[in-house]
């Protein structure tokens, strides 16, 4: 039986998210939806020599009234400023089974909810592209993790967008966890100015964010001017340095033996990009009905404590605003 996959947006990530669906080992119809011809143009020329014998076909459509009816997986890869209006627009034509949400996921609170109450409406699995769960390293990394007493998280380095990752690196705690804790966190280290983002009308946070999930602490800070970007895991038994370094990214792991002793490996791992994780994902999904991302309802738990500190900030230094224009 084939497949029907819709990405919606196929911009600097949506694109990617097509080159890799190219790839797909099962037979599939895929949908494209951008009002940009530009982007579709862009993302025509990174594919043309890519699908598989099992892409059956692509079509591209300014907008969402050609889709198919019935759907098996949707990418959703707008902005953030827009992703309610967009998802509510693509239920309303077509019977969704299951979503793939880009992430920052909403600009306001209340989206989150309207759309949580939306996909249990229509009984659609909706999962978030936090896709380091997707690394074989971090899969590996989790074992290494499993029996601690507790994670410590940092993340460091020069302009690495503190407001729009910082939910990968708290999605990454959580995920070595293997559960969520109260979240707790403090704005007080930002820097009071707040810069506009490379993507339009959008706005970014530098400086320091800091905060906790239950027992285990977390610190991403962003413009450390003479340092590259790196994330430190450290816990009671395992201290682990990495640098995501392209192609082939590094990290220094520490274990303590059983004798006390700490013991030092330096291993090296290849860095996985969406162009070769979204096919296996919506392969999974299709195969099982489920996939290594991070389930909807679990991500808003995630979500809402960075919004809303990232809002404070805002009113603080702002004045009266319900939407935090990061994506």
């Amino acid at each position: 039986m084939t497949s029907n996959i819709v990405i919606i947006g196929v911009g600097g990530i949506g694109s990617r998210h097509l080159q890799a669906l190219s790839k797909m080992t099962r037979p599939v119809n895929i949908q494209v939806v951008d009002p940009s011809q530009e982007s579709i143009t862009k993302a025509k020329l990174i594919i043309e020599n890519e699908p598989s014998s099992q892409v059956k076909n692509i079509a591209y459509y300014p907008n969402m009234g050609s889709l198919s009816k019935e759907i098996d997986v949707a990418i959703i890869a707008v902005t953030s400023g827009i992703r309610r209006k967009v998802t509510e627009e693509l239920l309303s034509v077509s019977n969704v089974k299951n979503i793939i949400f880009e992430k920052v996921l909403f600009t306001k609170i209340e989206d989150y909810y309207i759309i949580q109450q939306l996909l249990i409406e229509r009984n659609i699995h909706a999962w978030v592209n936090c896709a380091r769960r997707s690394w074989e390293f971090y899969k590996s990394l989790r074992l290494l993790f499993s029996d601690v007493n507790y994670i410590n998280i940092t993340v460091s380095g020069k302009d690495w967008g503190l407001g729009c990752n910082s939910i990968h690196y708290l999605d990454l705690l959580a995920y070595l966890l293997d559960d969520i804790k109260e979240i707790n966190i403090d704005i007080s280290n930002l820097d009071k100015e707040i810069t506009n983002s490379k993507r339009s009308k959008y706005i970014e946070f530098t400086g320091t964010l800091k905060g906790t999930m239950g027992p285990n602490k977390f610190i991403f800070i962003s413009t450390i001017f003479d340092s590259e970007s790196k994330i430190i895991i450290e816990s009671d038994i395992c201290k682990c340095i990495i640098y995501e370094t392209v192609p082939i990214g590094t990290a220094k792991i520490s274990k303590k033996s059983k004798d006390e002793n700490w013991y030092e490996n330096k291993v090296e791992f290849p860095i996985q990009y969406q162009s070769g994780l979204t096919n296996l994902v919506v392969q999974d999904i299709l195969n099982t009905g489920d996939c290594v991302l991070t389930p909807y309802d679990y991500s808003l738990l995630l979500h809402i404590p960075i919004i809303n500190a990232f809002l404070s900030k805002l009113r603080y230094e702002s004045g009266p605003t319900d939407i935090c224009n990061i994506t």
